[in-house]
């Protein structure tokens, strides 16, 4: 089991992600997911995205009024994750989409495709319990489907 400190040196010499927004502090690879001390224990989703996205553009403000500002605490992270693009290009559509959450860049796309198809469309969050398992998936911008995770959420964290 590698310790915090050889962790924060694979993420520092690995040119796949880098990590900024409003906590700076999260830095994490797939392979050692678990083991991250930012998420471990927490409800954590993953919002897979891109400025590109139309359809992610729409659902932003609403992850960011329904789902961060009302669930953010110490057992619940929202976490945007852009899919290959430049941080220049990611630091302006965080600009433009208003939205508060931390984000990370996906730059080879391998944490993105971890969890779906390469080449997959991009629109979609993962929702992680507590134990780190995946216990709900959305798929592009559907209002009922995303009240559903909203709920779901909700019951994770009672």
């Amino acid at each position: 089991m590698p310790t915090l400190n050889e962790i924060k040196n694979q993420i520092k010499n690995n040119p796949g992600w880098d990590t900024f927004g409003t906590k700076k502090e999260i830095k994490f690879l797939p392979e050692i997911l678990q083991d991250n001390e930012n998420i471990k224990g927490k409800v954590v989703v993953f919002q897979f995205t891109a400025s590109w996205c139309s359809i992610c553009v729409k659902e932003m403000p609403h992850l960011e009024k329904e789902v961060w500002q009302r669930f953010k605490n110490d057992e619940f992270l929202l976490i945007g994750v852009d899919l290959m693009e430049d941080l220049e290009v990611v630091n302006e559509f965080i600009l433009n989409t208003k939205v508060t959450y931390p984000f990370t860049i996906d730059s080879d796309g391998s944490f993105f495709e971890s969890f779906t198809l390469p080449k997959a469309g991009v629109t979609r969050n993962i929702v992680l319990d507590h134990t780190g398992k995946i216990s709900f998936l959305t798929r592009l911008y559907n209002e009922e489907e995303f009240a559903q995770m909203i709920e779901h959420i909700d019951q994770l964290l009672k």
